[in-house]
């Protein structure tokens, strides 16, 4: 922060030194519009400051959402890597029958496996638990 406080100082040092020596040469008149034309210039330059500040946040943001996708692409990744590894290590598939009713009616004698727990693990994934 000290040397920012250096830099205003200097600038304003400067600026004093400037109405200094065009109020001796040039008159009031001449002072004003160049104090004007300093003013135009100092604003102008402060608000390209403040959008080069904005569209770097701005990168920073999307950056960061970018690595967040990335994570969470990468997790979800891993967790279905791990659920097929799980999967197949040491088991067998298992082999499920269908039957078909005839059209309109239902199958006698199915029921539901009340052994069998659907957990919803996240977005877009379910585990099934025997």
């Amino acid at each position: 922060m000290k040397k920012e406080e250096q830099r205003i100082h200097a600038e304003h040092q400067a600026a004093a030194d400037l109405v200094q020596t065009a109020l001796r040469t040039m008159g009031p008149m001449a002072v004003r519009e160049l104090l004007r034309n300093e003013t135009v210039a100092l604003e102008e330059r402060h608000r390209k400051e403040d959008m080069q500040l904005q569209r770097e946040m701005e990168q920073a943001a999307e950056d960061s959402m970018a690595e967040s996708v990335a994570k969470a692409k990468a997790q979800a990744a891993q967790a279905a890597e791990d659920q097929a590894g799980t999967a197949v290590a040491g088991t067998t598939p298992a082999v499920v029958k269908v039957q078909q009713p005839p059209v309109g009616q239902a199958v006698p004698g199915v029921q539901a496996a009340p052994c069998i727990k659907i957990k919803n693990e996240g977005v877009g994934q379910v585990a099934v638990e025997n």
